[in-house]
């Protein structure tokens, strides 16, 4: 009589099913004793069932989430106009004051230039009118020059924002900074984001549901996890209470192959359903390990029972009743 074949190996190759009837015929057969049968089927019942216990009954543990500077100082343009020259690149140390781009708006050249010419005839008027002694002419030609004055003021102001420029020390960071040149920009359209490498966060986008059980877990460390570095738990700082559908950061969005399902509108991606944006606070020695747009995932702690405790408290409600 040969020997019967070994159950873990027939485990990766038959389905449960079937390794059961064939434990069952093994002892039909007066190949396994009845006290093996009941010993391996136990252990394959406890190997089918247990998962149910570690698996969470939501199935939501998992929040995607980003590295970002703390606080961001976040490089916008104030006039719209064609990018004439970009004077740093991505990743470059820079200094306050430093410039970033050169934005081209003849409009606001040639209006501030108008602007400075009727100024000077204007004086010229002034000088005219005290030679001649004409009070009222003069007091007319100062009026209008308080008024030129005050729009040469404001239009060089606008000139000059035309040059944007590092708001703090730090490093400049922007995907699209080598496109830039000869592109058209409008107001508000972010250009870079600068930054210290010592002082970063992560900003963690968390479902409703999640937020609303918030109470459950704020106050327990959460597990981060950065490709290439050591997981490690950590509180989150700050919860934001309103929920949004502006995407945390573009690269999270499922088109440029993050997790998060986003539809495209005119102006721009909005996510599928709104979400809670929370913050982690990182330590200097943490910040410099991870780069400025990195991403992370984070685990969020929870108590919601597991789909084993949850089958088991069903089916005692239902003895129960």
């Amino acid at each position: 009589m040969g020997s019967a074949p070994c159950p873990y190996t027939l485990l990766f190759r038959l389905p449960a099913t079937l390794l059961v009837r064939h434990l069952v015929q093994l002892w039909r057969n007066g190949q396994l004793s009845l006290v093996k049968l009941t010993v391996r089927t136990g252990l394959l019942s406890s190997l089918a069932i247990g998962p149910f216990w570690l698996i969470p009954a939501s199935g939501m543990w998992t929040s995607p989430a980003i590295v970002q500077y703390s606080p961001p100082a976040v490089l916008r343009a104030r006039s719209s106009g064609m990018v004439a020259m970009v004077h740093v690149s991505d990743g470059q140390i820079v200094s306050v004051g430093s410039p970033i781009i050169t934005i081209r708006n003849d409009d606001l050249t040639i209006q501030l230039g108008r602007k400075k010419k009727e100024l000077a005839q204007v004086e010229q008027e002034i000088l005219a009118a005290q030679w001649s002694g004409n009070a009222v002419d003069m007091a007319d030609a100062e009026a209008r020059k308080a008024g030129l004055q005050q729009q040469i003021g404001e239009l060089q102001i606008e000139v000059d924002q035309l040059v944007l420029r590092a708001p703090v020390d730090g490093t400049v960071i922007s995907r699209s900074l080598a496109l830039m040149h000869g592109t058209f920009v409008k107001p508000g359209d972010e250009v870079a984001v600068v930054g210290r490498e010592d002082s970063k966060r992560l900003k963690v986008s968390i479902s409703q549901s999640e937020a609303r059980d918030a109470q459950r877990w704020q106050d327990q460390p959460v597990r981060v996890i950065v490709n290439g570095q050591s997981t490690w738990t950590q509180q989150l700082t700050r919860i934001e209470t309103r929920a949004s559908t502006t995407p945390p950061d573009d690269s999270l969005i499922a088109v440029n192959a993050g997790s998060l399902p986003a539809i495209q509108q005119e102006g721009g991606y909005v996510l599928s359903e709104p979400r809670v944006n929370a913050f982690i606070e990182l330590t200097p020695a943490q910040s410099k390990r991870l780069r400025c747009g990195q991403r992370a995932s984070v685990h969020l702690a929870s108590d919601k029972p597991t789909i084993g405790q949850y089958l088991l408290s069903r089916v005692w409600g239902f003895v129960s009743y």
